[in-house]
């Protein structure tokens, strides 16, 4: 036999969980600006 005995499912129903509330957003990152490599000036 392959499965969950139907015995569980029923004591499974003696005991309800809230079911949890989710967040719509939980984290909102700020702006990520990548670090700049000092810039060479141009030599003619």
């Amino acid at each position: 036999k392959v499965g969950i005995p139907i015995e569980v499912y029923h004591l499974m129903d003696l005991y309800p969980q809230a079911s949890p509330i989710r967040p719509g957003v939980e984290f909102i990152p700020s702006p990520y600006y990548a670090p700049q490599m000092p810039q060479r000036k141009a030599e003619k």
